[in-house]
């Protein structure tokens, strides 16, 4: 029978006259405590064969649910004509009454999030009976690692409809913020009246950690020695996990045509306030000679794991600034050594040579030599260092020359 406390149950008692004589102050008593009286309290008369019916109410209590029945026991009671007692038999009744034990926990915690490292979280487990009858030694229990509670631990009893609070702490770690988030969950088992098990459902709190991923990186020059072409420059970064939750996946790019491979070409994992350091070379060109500087841009990656998501750090540049050493050198050559005729035509070779460490261009030659005709070629758009161009011009001898 589905009954609540409060339910009110009537109950009906048939009184027969099974004896051969009147009886009178017929009255009905019940054991059942709490019983309301009898409707009538008597009656007068009950002759042989007569039948009356007397009535009374009930209401249930959460005994009598805890119990899953009521027990209910009456004797009917009279006087024949010799005013001697009369007393029925016991008539007894049971009425079964359905149990539904429910146990219901709601998990609650004072921050919304984000949290941070070391941050103090204080959980609120609330438990609470659900169902229709008393539990007891009711264990609550938490699946985090490293919390402190639940407190207390075990709850002695709760009626149907009653909830307490149970506390617990929790102090969040590297390891939560490199997750990404708190998960908590909590649950309780409580005895029914006929101590089996209840267990509750299972409450989650989680709390999203507050990460900030950060990279810096320093990129440098090993050493400090000029150079010149061919020359090794040794290249080191520097990268540090200036943020608040561990990277993965660590690495260096670098642009610059010619750099090597980095070394190493990644590391796995980089915790906050750490560093690791890669190394890169570079051979230097005639063009960077030319330039009179070598710069060159680096960024650093990293990748926080929760997420999948990669962050890159900020971009560090080196220049390193070249010395330059222009210098030409120039050989004049003539096609004859003489002595010379008036109209000879001479030709002069002029041979010219990049004895500097840097490209030069539109290299021309200059001529003092009055009625020297035009240098050719025209002027050269490039000379390498190390490279020799030649150059012509012939002159004929005047009578002015052989005065």
């Amino acid at each position: 029978t589905d009954l609540a406390v409060n339910d009110e149950v009537t109950y009906s008692f048939r009184i027969e006259n099974t004896g051969n004589v009147t009886l009178d102050n017929v009255t009905i008593s019940d054991i059942l405590p709490g019983i309301s009286a009898t409707d009538p309290l008597s009656e007068d008369h009950l002759v042989p064969g007569e039948v009356t019916v007397f009535t009374a109410t009930y209401k249930v209590t959460q005994a009598d649910i805890d119990a899953g029945q009521i027990d209910n026991e009456a004797t009917a009671h009279a006087t024949d004509p010799n005013d001697d007692p009369v007393t029925s038999e016991p008539s007894e009744l049971t009425l079964d009454i359905d149990q539904n034990p429910e146990l219901t926990v709601l998990k609650t915690a004072d921050t919304a999030g984000p949290v941070k490292v070391g941050q103090l979280i204080t959980y609120t487990i609330r438990v609470e009976n659900t169902g229709n009858v008393s539990l007891t030694d009711i264990d609550v229990s938490d699946t985090l690692t490293g919390i402190v509670g639940p407190t207390p631990a075990t709850i002695a009893s709760l009626v149907p409809g009653a909830h307490q609070d149970v506390t617990a702490t929790y102090t969040v770690t590297q390891a939560d913020m490199d997750a990404g988030r708190v998960v908590n969950h909590a649950s309780a088992t409580g005895s029914d009246p006929n101590d089996e098990d209840v267990p509750s459902n299972e409450s989650s709190v989680t709390l999203l950690t507050d990460q900030q991923p950060a990279l810096e990186l320093t990129k440098s020059r090993v050493g400090s020695s000029p150079l010149v072409v061919g020359d090794t420059v040794t290249y080191q970064f520097l990268v540090t996990n200036t943020g608040n939750v561990t990277l993965t996946s660590i690495n260096v790019t670098d642009p610059m045509t010619g750099l090597s491979a980095m070394s190493p070409t990644s590391v796995s994992s980089l915790g906050v306030g750490l560093s690791a350091t890669f190394e890169a070379t570079y051979k230097v060109t005639q063009d960077d000679i030319d330039a009179a500087i070598i710069r060159n841009t680096a960024t650093a990656h990293g990748t926080v794991a929760s997420s999948n998501t990669t962050f890159d750090s900020n971009e560090s540049t080196v220049e390193i600034v070249l010395a330059q050493h222009p210098a030409l050198s120039i050989d004049k050559t003539a096609d004859t050594a003489g002595p010379l005729v008036l109209n000879q035509t001479v030709t002069y070779t002029f041979t010219v040579r990049n004895t500097g460490d840097v490209t030069l261009d539109d290299v021309t030659v200059s001529d003092l030599l009055p009625g020297i005709s035009a240098i050719s070629p025209a002027p050269v758009d490039h000379l390498v260092p190390g490279e020799t161009t030649v150059f012509h011009a012939t002159y004929k001898v005047t009578q002015t020359d052989i005065d």
